[in-house]
């Protein structure tokens, strides 16, 4: 698997972990903006927000699950992508302060009396489901070989001068390579290859001219990528 994926996929383990920290350290007034900048990371990190985009949907009802909860039961569902797929819904249907305060204090008076007791009761039922999920997702991509492997080893030996000077191509090539994270459709990785080809015309285009082709041969066609690439090795 290429190096460079590897490092990144780490990096976002590294970071979804201290995000997921500092939401269960936190006291009562910090809380609801730690638990807002985890769920944050998780939307807008592409690997991440590919993840929780195909987890089954969960109906959030909140006065079934609020009776649920004063029983005693979590209702955790035994599916671990359905579990998870609910601790989310939950976390982000309760996550600004005063609908986390109030979620805490309605269910979880069992945890203790002080409101950081029940708030860290509530939080903890819920987000290390959720973050064990991702975490565990992201631990199975760490084994993976995909495309994204080779653009990212492309893309870490392209120097700043390439960069620069073939901007269109280069931008093209970033575009795709963070489409492979998230598409999952036909028409998604359709684009993806558009993309490809559009930046393999770009650079053909850059190393070509027309000296490069012997007089026997005939001149290629504007849009004959390969053509004008071999004509330049």
């Amino acid at each position: 698997m290429g190096a460079g994926l590897v490092r990144e996929v780490r990096l976002i383990r590294s970071k979804l972990q201290t995000r997921k920290n500092a939401v269960l350290k936190a006291g009562s007034e910090s809380v609801g903006a730690h638990l807002r900048t985890f769920l944050t990371f998780v939307r807008d990190t592409p690997i991440l927000s590919s993840i929780v985009r195909g987890l089954p949907k969960y109906q959030y009802d909140e006065l079934a699950l609020t009776q649920q909860l004063q029983r005693g039961s979590l209702a955790l569902p035994d599916d671990e992508p359905l579990r998870a797929g609910m601790c989310l819904q939950v976390l982000e249907n309760n996550a600004d302060d005063s609908g986390l305060e109030k979620f805490a204090i309605t269910n979880f008076t069992g945890a203790g009396s002080r409101i950081d007791d029940m708030i860290h009761a509530f939080i903890s039922a819920y987000i290390v489901p959720l973050y064990d999920y991702l975490d565990e997702q992201l631990a199975e991509r760490e084994t993976w070989i995909s495309p994204a492997d080779i653009a990212y080893e492309v893309q870490s030996i392209v120097d700043n001068t390439v960069a620069s000077t073939w901007q269109s191509t280069v931008e093209r090539l970033q575009s795709a390579y963070q489409l492979l994270f998230t598409s999952s459709s036909g028409p998604e990785y359709a684009a993806i290859g558009n993309l490809l080809r559009d930046a393999l015309l770009e650079a053909a285009t850059e190393v070509f001219s027309e000296e490069q082709v012997p007089p026997s041969e005939e001149q290629p066609k504007g849009a004959d990528a390969k053509s004008k690439v071999r004509h330049a090795l």
